[in-house]
Order: structure tokens, then sequence, then C-alpha cells
């Protein structure tokens, strides 16, 4: 990489094809791409939206009620506090991700990245031993899952293929009033939080490919790559503005559901950096 990563967990960066094999990637082509060398895209999703006047805006409409985006970020916050205080994560890590489209999946989503992990986020269908292949493939060793699809997260986190147990893997769940659950562990954390300074190059998620053609595929993108479905197709083509509601039926894991459900279109793409 160009710029030092910020990962401590460079699992990322050694298993990305040596780099004179990667195609030209040319941001600065566009003006709106010529990102800064540091980026960290929740900070620029989620962070900038409150700093620039959105914070008592709507961000989701959820079963009868709202989240703000104030809310949004307090929580993410409050969950990056907990990774990193109470479940030793470190930029670089991989976190999997195991919902139905909830507000809290968003929030886990954010603190992920607010963090310097690396999101991979999974159908809420996947049975155990699809999770546990995932887990495998992208040495995962947290997850964070809602607790109505907490049984079978467990079963493919907590141990290998052959059912011997992975030493130091953990399930956390939310949406829950477990005292050992997210909910309880967040409580009295704080709504502040100091975000990782990522390289614009380091890995931000993983999403895995549905396997329609063999077993599923890790693909890896970059904050910078995640900005980029913002100041792209949604500002340009799509051109929301705050009046627009959007709803959809895919889950979060899909690219698709993320840059449609939860990667909100940006009127300005100034940097706050």
């Amino acid at each position: 990489m160009t710029e030092p990563s910020a990962h401590v967990d460079t699992f990322c960066a050694d298993n990305l094809p040596p780099r004179e094999l990667w195609p030209v990637m040319n941001y600065d082509s566009l003006p709106d791409l010529a990102y800064p060398a540091r980026l960290n895209c929740a900070a620029e999703l989620l962070d900038w939206a409150v700093e620039a006047g959105n914070g008592d805006s709507a961000v989701f409409h959820y079963e009868g009620h709202n989240w703000s985006y104030a809310d949004l970020l307090a929580t993410a916050n409050r969950i990056a506090h907990v990774l990193v205080e109470d479940l030793s994560v470190v930029p670089g890590n991989r976190v999997l991700l195991r919902a139905a489209n909830t507000p809290m999946l968003a929030a886990c989503w954010f603190a992920v990245l607010k963090v310097g992990g690396v999101v991979v986020s999974t159908m809420p269908l996947l049975r155990p031993r699809e999770i546990c292949y995932t887990a495998y493939k992208a040495r995962i060793l947290l997850a964070l899952t809602d607790s109505r699809v907490a049984a079978d997260c467990e079963r493919g986190m907590l141990a290998d293929s052959e059912g011997i147990p992975r030493a130091g893997a953990r399930v956390v769940q939310f949406n829950t009033d477990r005292a050992d659950g997210l909910e309880a562990m967040m409580r009295d954390k704080p709504a502040t939080f100091r975000n990782c300074d990522a390289s614009a190059e380091d890995i931000a998620l993983i999403a895995f490919t549905s396997g329609t053609t063999g077993r599923a595929k890790g693909t890896m993108h970059t904050h910078r790559d995640v900005l980029a479905i913002t100041d792209c197709f949604a500002r340009h083509i799509l051109k929301p503005d705050a009046s627009d509601v959007f709803c959809g039926s895919p889950p979060l894991a899909f690219t698709y559901a993320l840059g449609g459900l939860l990667l909100p279109g940006r009127s300005d793409a100034t940097l706050k950096q």
C-alpha cells in the first residue's frame, strides 16, 4: 500500500493478489473520487451527517418508530467502545454480522468500521455449515448476531466443520435483554468515539458471493470503495434529497442492498477532513 495501513491484523493485505495483478484504479480521474489518503468511510458517512446538521433527521423508519442520525451515531459509538474495550477488537480483525435488516445491524456495521475492523455481513438464512465456511475463509473469531437468529450462528462460529471447538471464537447477541448481550455491554459506554485513522486503501468489508457457480468467494472492498458508492450512482444518477424514503427487502449482506438501503447519497461530497 502507498499509505501506511492502520491494520494491526494484516490478514486482508496478506491475502490480496500481488499489486502488479491489480486493475488500474484511478480515482483521481473524477473530482468527486479524489479522496485523501487517510479515510474512514464510517466517519464520512455517519459522523459527518450529524456534524453537517442532520442529527435530528430520521435515518430509519422501523416498526412504528424512527431512529435519527444522532441515535445511530451514538449507538454505533457505544458499540465501538464495546468492540475495543470488552471484545479486544483491533484494526484489521474481521467481525461477522448476522441479522435481518434492523437499526441495530446498521449500528454494528458502522461500529466495526469505526474501530478499523472489517465487516463480514452474512445472510440471516444461512445455515451453520455456511456460517462455518465463511468464518473459516475470513478467519473470523467474533460474531455479532440478532438473538432471533443466534442459534445457527453459534453452531457455525464456535466449532469447525468437524465439530471441534474453535479456540477464541465468540458470539455476542443483540436485540436482547440478556445480561451478556450487546445492549447490556454498551449501556454505560460513552456516546462519542475516536474513529480509527484508516488508510483509504485499508479493507473495510469482505462481501461473500452467493456461491451460484461454486463455493462462495470473499471479495474485498476498501474504505475508498465504500464511499465511492455514494459519490457515483447515488449522487449523479439517483440524486436523492431529504424528502426521499427508501425501502427494500434484500439483506444488507448483499452489496446491492448495502448501497441502496444503508449508504446515504451525499448532496455535498466535500470530505470533512
